[in-house]
């Protein structure tokens, strides 16, 4: 060892290279890799209104259901897996993932987009692995590709051939498998019976690099996980030198002979990448946009409006918003109706539009609105979300388009309570969420929130006598309502159950009583003990479901919400960090599946989820701007991460039924000035800025006054602010102010690398109690 040391040394000094020893350079040192909470996460590549999406399997690998193109790396070529990926600028929808082998690394780069500016057209995928050489000498490499219809157990993927669950689908997306497909080579032309799979590169000029094809394995069974149409590429390469391999993989094979196969050909990767880039940061930088000291908060909430942009098909006039492009490739009107609320609270009025258009198509002949049979939900969520769009926008036009499907939809339930025993919304059994029998609360509170914004529209169109009969029906069923949850929560215990016949059943609906707007008073006896009794049921920082075997990831934001209205500052942080600590490192979140500290798989329930990315949003816009009656309401929940001295939480183009807002607030050593310039349609009542939990207010200084929170506590006279010790309201007309207050305990215990650390530390301490 000493005479290894010293010949080192020795070559060190002239420079001699020592053969005999290591080859391999050390690397130089990667960022760490962003942490992923699920154990095998799925990515979602696709366009804007096209109903087409590829699947980034857990290994790396891009299924369509068409087939699956493998990837294999290193001198014994095995297949590549790595589950951890990355976007472009954190948050745009060019996937990037790398792995090592014998010294190499094989970067890739894959992303999808349509072949021309239409984007309901032919879906392609794009890849480039970039194969760099760390040794320090020329060395061998090897690569390659194949095509298998799936892995073993069809795990992790969604189920193909299907076509989309809403009417007017006719996008058979994949095919059956068929042992006697035939693998061909063109050039460098991939077919499977005449249908072109890949096209890839063959001839590298100045390059040592050998391809090899083969389009069947010898003497073996064709299975559906049999790898097939092997490319594979023998390479060397200097050391740093690299080698970029591009492929093109339509989503649906093409016919041989097509029109689209010459349009591939002329494609440039570089151009394609820098033009899809734009054009979804376009579409980002169109609504609401936040800047704030933690990146991964910022890139969650920009890659989730993506996520369900995505998942937005066009099917000949119509805009189909579904969950996903996978197992959720489907409508719901509960679904939908929260994705419209994220549209249109983050500035997307006119996708929002489009996709309410959508909704009038449920109505059945009796009036009701029913998307999955069974689920009265879809009535109340869809009256709300007609409601909520006219109040963001304003919009008389869309109020009188879907106002006599309104009238028609409270006839119906008028009838509908008229035969009921409790006089409410009929029983049902709606085969999913609640799994109960009978009268489900959730469809009663949803009902009257549906209730609420017919009023709404009503006063709008200016329909006096419809506002009164509907003001007298939503009177007449609050009394029935109210008087049922009195009896049943006499039995609880004050908790508000699932269904209003027993106390059977899973949380779902029952947390809606005050979110996504007040139906009883957030500080009544039954909302607090269903907080407390619901909280009481979290896992690893999150809601759980089916009696408390899953973690349900959005379902955890209905109890957060209400705690926002609340002003219970501590437990929404605290939701908030454990719903962005349970995302993928592409910030995508799951629905549930998981079991609490074991295995972090959502087997099925496959990432990205559209209901989270949508509640997600809402939530975070809620946290910084959000309306609550006649006020407006600035900075509910802030995390101490994000009060650096200097350093601006900013919002553009928030918005609230009052119009439109930019507003910010710079830290500094003393407290914070915020500052906000709106474009209001109606001037809200007042201005409700709150103050963070973990510090003290001071004083506050506001058209060049000083107010000190000792002296004029509760100041309430005409024109002058409003002060507490949570919050500083102030007449609409102000545009700034000054916050002078004292942080009590900074701390880094609400970050999200905090929660991060902590999680790993209870996880290992979870798996050593096996």
């Amino acid at each position: 060892m000493r005479l290894q040391k010293m010949a080192l040394f020795i070559s060190l000094i002239f420079l001699i290279p020592l053969p005999c020893f290591s080859q391999i350079m050390p690397p130089p040192p990667p960022p760490e890799p962003p942490f992923n909470y699920v154990a095998f996460p799925t990515d979602q590549m696709g366009m804007l209104y096209n109903p087409d999406g590829t699947e980034i399997t857990p290994e790396g690998f891009l299924y369509t259901g068409y087939g699956e193109l493998m990837f294999f790396a290193g001198n014994q070529l095995r297949p590549i897996n790595q589950p951890i990926r990355t976007l472009h600028k954190g948050y745009l929808p060019v996937f990037n993932y790398s792995v090592w082998r014998n010294g190499f690394k094989y970067e890739f780069t894959t992303f999808a987009t349509t072949l021309d500016d239409n984007l309901e057209q032919a879906l392609v995928n794009y890849i480039r692995v970039k194969i760099s050489n760390f040794t320090y000498k020329k060395q061998t490499g090897y690569f390659a590709t194949a095509f298998r219809y799936s892995n073993e157990d069809n795990s992790h993927r969604f189920r193909r051939p299907r076509v989309p669950k809403y009417p007017g689908a006719h996008s058979h997306s994949g095919v059956k498998f068929n042992p006697t497909w035939k693998f061909k080579f063109d050039h460098n032309f991939l077919y499977r019976s005449d249908s072109l799979m890949l096209i890839f590169p063959e001839k590298f000029p100045g390059k040592s690099v050998s391809v090899k094809k083969s389009a069947k394995k010898p003497d073996a069974e064709i299975t559906p996980t049999t790898p097939m149409g092997r490319v594979e590429y023998k390479f060397k390469l200097k050391p740093h030198e690299s080698l970029d391999l591009d492929f093109l993989m339509p989503y649906r094979p093409l016919p041989r002979g097509s029109d689209n196969i010459k349009a591939l050909m002329r494609k440039n990767f570089d151009e394609e990448k820098d033009k899809v880039a734009a054009f979804w940061e376009k579409l980002v930088n169109q609504g609401m946009t936040i800047s704030l000291p933690e990146e991964k908060v910022v890139n969650t909430f920009n890659a989730n409006l993506i996520y369900d942009l995505m998942a937005l098909d066009k099917v000949g006039e119509n805009y189909i918003q579904t969950v996903n492009l996978f197992h959720y490739h489907a409508f719901w009107l509960r679904d939908g109706s929260f994705v419209v609320r994220n549209y249109d609270v983050t500035g997307y009025h006119d996708i929002a539009e489009k996709c309410l258009d959508f909704f009038l198509r449920w109505q059945q002949e009796d009036g009701n609105f029913v998307s999955q049979g069974g689920q009265f939900d879809g009535w109340g969520q869809t009256l709300w979300a007609f409601g909520q769009h006219a109040e963001m926008t304003g919009d008389l036009k869309f109020a009188r388009k879907v106002f006599p499907a309104v009238v028609r939809a409270v006839d119906w339930l008028k009838q509908a309570r008229g035969k009921d025993e409790f006089h409410l919304m009929p029983q049902t059994r709606p085969g999913d969420n609640e799994q109960i029998t009978g009268h489900v609360t959730g469809h009663n509170f949803w009902a009257l929130l549906g209730l609420k914004k017919a009023i709404l529209l009503a006063g709008m169109l200016g329909e006096e006598k419809k506002k009164a009969e509907f003001e007298a029906e939503y009177a007449d069923f609050y009394s029935a309502l109210r008087k049922r949850l009195t009896e049943i929560t006499a039995i609880s215990g004050g908790y508000i159950p699932p269904g209003l016949d027993d106390l059977s059943g899973y949380d779902w609906g029952n947390l809606l009583s005050v979110f996504p707007e007040p139906i009883l008073d957030p500080w009544e006896p039954m909302v607090s003990a269903t907080q407390a009794a619901a909280r009481a049921k979290f896992r690893e920082g999150l809601m759980t479901y089916a009696d408390q075997k899953y973690i349900h990831n959005y379902l955890t934001t209905n109890v957060t919400q209400t705690s926002l209205i609340r002003g219970e500052q501590r437990d929404v942080l605290h939701d908030f960090y454990s719903l962005l600590l349970h995302t993928t490192s592409t910030h995508a979140g799951f629905e549930y599946s998981v079991l609490p500290w074991k295995d972090r798989d959502v087997h099925g329930n496959l990432t990205p989820h559209g209901w989270f990315a949508a509640k997600f949003r809402m939530l975070l816009h809620d946290m910084l701007v959000r309306d609550e009656n006649e006020e407006l309401h600035l900075f509910s929940a802030v995390s101490p991460e994000w009060l650096k001295t200097g350093v601006p939480i900013s919002v553009k183009n928030g918005a609230s039924k009052f119009g439109k807002i930019d507003f910010k607030m710079i830290p500094d050593d003393s407290g914070a000035v915020v500052t906000w310039r709106a474009n209001f349609r109606q001037q809200p009542g007042a201005i409700v800025i709150h103050i963070p939990f973990f510090a003290t207010l001071k004083s506050i200084e506001l058209s060049g006054k000083k107010y000190s929170l000792a002296k004029d506590f509760g100041l309430n006279k005409t024109n002058l602010p409003k002060l507490g010790a949570d919050r500083v309201v102030v007449p609409p007309t102000a545009n700034k102010i000054r916050l002078n207050w004292k942080i009590n305990s900074p701390s880094d215990e609400f970050s999200y690398d905090y929660f991060v650390e902590k999680y790993k530390l209870e996880y290992q301490f979870h798996l050593r109690r096996k």
